[in-house]
């Protein structure tokens, strides 16, 4: 069975998110966890997006909730019932956009479903382990082209490696992602 693309997404935010934890950088915290789902939405600070998020939300604005920072889920600025549209939507897998801090701390609105490239072979297995769709993969690293394991993922576009990433070939795609690895190659070389 597929997985919906948000949910997949969500899987792969948290999943980028484990060897920032690791390695004690940490991401940037908006509640008192240090396993939050860094997804604006994700209102009550937990690991999912769900009908407890909406309820949350709903207490903040009627003063009932302390107000974190991913209460947001539409990132305008401010908490109201447009956030809880947006949340019943992400959990039905139905956003049009989607809001997330990323492994370089900052946040990022992508639509969705979003154009994507590979250069993580770790994040290739991921999107392999979990069934998820994969027509909307532009480009892969070097290491997954023609290798058994990723018989669907090998066929696509070679976009050279996170440590020689093919900067015209990724422009040229045109992805809303690039997933890297935390460090190579480094989020200021790819913004160049």
């Amino acid at each position: 069975m597929l997985m919906s693309l948000s949910a997949f997404v969500c899987a792969l935010i948290l999943f980028a998110a484990l060897p920032a934890y690791a390695y004690g950088t940490g991401l940037k915290e908006s509640t008192d966890s240090h396993h939050t789902l860094q997804i604006y939405g994700n209102a009550n600070g937990d690991d999912t997006i769900d009908m407890r998020d909406v309820t949350y939300i709903k207490l903040v604005i009627f003063g009932k909730k302390p107000e974190t920072d991913l209460c947001d889920a539409n990132y305008d600025g401010r908490v109201s019932m447009l956030d809880v549209v947006q949340t019943k939507l992400i959990i039905v897998g139905k956003e049009g956009k989607l809001t997330f801090m990323d492994s370089a701390d900052r946040v990022v609105t992508i639509d969705i479903p979003p154009k994507t490239v590979i250069l993580n072979t770790d994040a290739g297995e991921l999107f392999k382990a979990v069934g998820a769709d994969t027509d909307l993969v532009v480009g892969v690293s070097k290491y997954m082209i023609d290798d058994w394991k990723f018989p669907v993922l090998g066929t696509k576009e070679n976009v050279g490696s996170g440590f020689g990433p093919d900067y015209e070939k990724i422009i040229a795609l045109d992805p809303d992602i690039v997933i890297g690895y935390r460090r190579w190659p480094g989020v200021e070389e790819l913004e160049e």
